[in-house]
C-alpha cells in the first residue's frame, strides 16, 4: 500500500556564518508560515541555564557541541513544523550535518565578510570570534565553506533583501521531498516555481548549460538570464524535442557540446522541456565528467508528474525504449503548472494517462480529485491540475525514496508500462504518445489483474471509464504480434520471462507476476483489436 506523506512537514534549517541573519530571517519565515521558530543557541540556554559562550568558556567547545547535537535531535523530532536557526558552527559538525540533511531542508545564508563584520561589531558575545574578529571570521569561512556547499539552497543576504530571501525559501518549505542516500531533493510545484532557480545551483558552480526543447526556448532563455544575473556563465543549448531526441547519437552530440562549452565537474545542467529533454539531459549529466549536477524544469504534464522525478535517465535504442541509462538524481525539480497553458491537447492527454496510473496504484485522494475534476483537467485548467500534479509527485517521491534504484517497490510505477513500452517500440518512437501507450497497457494489465489476482470488475471498469473520460480511447490498430515480439526485450524480464505489475484492488499493486503467454496474447488481441 502506497500512502505518501504530505508536503510541507519537513523542517527548514538556516545555517551560515555569524551575522548572516539566521535568526532575523527565521523570525520572518515562522511568522509568514505559521511555524514555530527554534534558535538552537536559545534552546541550549533555556535547557542548561547557561549561554553557549559560558559553556564553551567553562567546559570547552567539545562539550558544547555534544549539547548542541542533542538539542538539534530533539528539535528535528518535534511534531510541529519548525524553522531552526542553527548556531554558526552546527552544520560544520559531521554528525549534525548528516542529521540535518536527512531530516530537514537546509538553507545556507551567506554575505561578504565586509557585510558580516559590519553586522557583528566587536563580537564580544561570540567566543569563536574574540580578538581578531576579521581573521577569525575568515578562518571560520575557510573551515566551513565545504560543509555549507552541501545545503539544499544558498542565499546571499548581502545582496538579497529579507523579503526576497523569504520569498525564495517559502516554496522550499512547502515542497515535496524525494529522499536520496543521506539527503533529499525538493519537488516544488506552483506558480513561478523556477523563479529562484539560481539558489538551487551548487555553491561553486560557475558555468551552466540550459538544455531545452526549441518549443519552450523563450522560457529557457529567461532562466538563463536569471542564472547570468547571479554571476555565473549561462548558455542555452536548444534541441528538437520529442521521443526521437532520446537517442544514443543525440546523447553523444550533447556531451560533445558540453565539452565545447568547457563545463567542469562542479558546473551544472538545467533541463527545460518535456520528458525526452529531461531524460537526455539527466543522462548527459550522469556521464559527463563522470557526473555533474543537474536540475529539472519540466514543461509538460507528463514530465511534471513522472519522468522528471526519480533520477531515471536514459535514451532509447532500436531494440527497446530506455535501454541505455543511469540513475542520477537532480538537485531539484521545479514545476510551474502555468507552463502547461497552450500545451497541445494530445500532449496534455499523454500526461493524464500517467496520472490515471497513479490513481490506480496508490491509496490517496487522487481518484476523488479526478472524479470531480476530470473534464477540467482534460481541458488543461491549471487550478484543477495543480493539486493533481502535487499528489502524483508525492506518490512518486514516496516510491523513489523507498526504492531509489528499482530493486523492488519501485516496480509499482510500471503498472501499464510493460505493454506501453512495447507498443512505443513496435510503432516507432513518437508515433504513439507515451500516455496513449500507457492507457492501452493499463487496459491490458487491468484485465490480467481480474483474471489472475482478483481485481474487481468495478475497479477495472472505473479505470477504463476514467481513461475514456480523459480521451485515451483504444489505439489505432497495432499488431499484437509485433507488441509480443517487443515484450521479449523488456528490461524487467527475468530469465527471458516478462514480470508484470498487476492489481489486487485499486491502491494495492502485486509485483513480479508471471502471466501465461497464451493469456497475454489473448488479452493483447482483445485490447488492441488486432492479431
Amino acid at each position: 500500500m502506497i500512502a505518501p506523506t504530505a508536503a510541507g512537514s519537513r523542517p527548514v534549517a538556516l545555517v551560515g556564518l555569524p551575522g548572516t541573519g539566521k535568526t532575523t530571517l527565521g523570525r520572518r519565515l515562522a511568522g509568514r508560515l505559521g511555524w514555530q521558530l527554534c534558535d538552537t543557541d536559545a534552546e541550549i540556554e533555556r535547557g542548561t541555564g547557561r549561554s553557549p559562550a559560558q559553556i564553551i568558556d567553562l567546559d570547552g567547545e567539545d562539550a558544547f557541541r555534544r549539547i548542541e547535537l542533542a538539542t538539534l535531535t530533539e528539535l528535528l523530532e518535534r511534531p510541529r513544523a519548525v524553522i531552526i536557526a542553527c548556531g554558526g558552527g552546527l552544520f560544520g559538525e559531521p554528525a549534525a550535518r548528516r542529521r540535518l540533511l536527512e531530516a530537514a531542508w537546509v538553507v545556507a545564508l551567506d554575505a561578504p565578510d565586509s557585510t558580516l563584520l559590519e553586522r557583528l561589531g566587536s563580537a564580544s558575545d561570540r567566543p569563536l570570534l574574540r580578538g581578531d574578529v576579521s581573521g577569525r571570521l575568515a578562518e571560520l569561512r575557510r573551515r566551513r565553506q565545504r560543509a555549507y556547499a552541501e545545503a539544499h539552497l544558498r542565499i546571499d543576504t548581502g545582496r538579497t533583501s529579507p523579503e526576497e530571501a523569504e520569498a525564495a525559501i517559502r516554496p522550499l518549505a512547502g515542497s515535496i521531498p524525494v529522499p536520496t542516500a543521506g539527503s533529499a531533493y525538493p519537488v516544488i510545484v506552483g506558480d513561478d516555481a523556477a523563479g529562484n532557480l539560481e539558489t538551487h545551483l551548487p555553491a561553486d558552480c560557475r558555468r551552466v548549460a540550459v538544455v531545452t526543447d526549441r518549443s519552450v526556448e523563450p522560457a529557457a532563455r529567461r532562466l538563463a538570464a536569471r542564472i547570468a544575473a547571479s554571476g555565473r556563465e549561462a548558455r542555452v543549448v536548444s534541441l528538437a524535442g520529442g521521443e526521437t531526441a532520446k537517442s544514443w547519437a543525440s546523447a553523444g552530440r550533447l556531451i560533445e557540446r558540453l565539452a565545447s562549452l568547457e563545463l567542469g565537474r562542479r558546473d551544472a545542467l538545467v533541463a527545460v522541456g518535456g520528458g525526452s529533454v529531461g531524460d537526455l539531459t539527466g543522462f548527459a549529466a550522469a556521464t559527463y565528467c563522470r557526473g555533474i549536477a543537474w536540475l529539472g524544469v519540466p514543461t509538460t504534464l507528463l514530465s511534471m508528474v513522472d519522468s522528471s522525478i526519480g533520477g531515471k535517465t536514459g535514451v532509447n535504442l532500436r531494440a527497446a525504449k530506455n535501454l541505455a541509462g543511469a540513475f542520477w538524481q537532480p538537485r531539484a525539480v521545479l514545476a510551474d503548472p502555468a507552463l502547461l497553458r497552450g500545451l497541445p491537447s494530445r500532449e496534455l492527454a499523454s500526461g493524464l494517462g500517467e496520472i490515471a496510473k497513479y490513481a490506480m496504484i496508490a491509496d490517496t485522494d487522487l481518484p476523488a480529485l479526478l472524479d470531480e475534476g476530470v473534464e477540467s483537467a482534460g481541458a488543461g485548467d491549471v487550478e484543477t491540475l495543480t493539486p493533481i500534479i502535487e499528489r502524483c509527485a508525492a506518490i512518486k517521491a514516496e516510491v523513489v525514496g523507498r526504492d531509489p534504484r528499482e530493486s523492488g517497490l519501485r516496480a509499482v510505477l510500471n503498472y501499464g508500462h510493460t505493454v506501453a513500452h512495447a507498443i512505443e517500440a513496435a510503432t516507432g518512437y513518437g508515433t504513439v504518445t507515451h500516455g496513449e501507450a500507457v492507457a492501452a497497457g493499463m487496459r491490458v494489465a487491468g484485465r490480467l489483474s481480474t483474471e489472475l489476482v482478483g481485481l474487481s470488475a468495478a475497479d477495472r471498469e472505473w479505470q477504463d471509464r476514467l481513461l475514456d473520460r480523459l480521451g485515451l480511447h483504444p489505439l489505432p490498430p497495432v499488431e499484437a504480434a509485433a507488441v509480443l515480439r517487443r515484450l521479449a526485450h523488456d528490461k524487467k524480464a527475468v530469465g527471458g520471462e516478462v514480470r508484470w505489475v498487476l492489481l489486487a484492488r485499486r491502491g494495492e499493486p502485486v509485483l513480479d507476476q508471471s502471466v501465461p503467454a497464451d493469456l497475454v496474447r489473448e488479452t493483447l488481441e482483445e485490447v488492441l483489436q488486432t492479431r
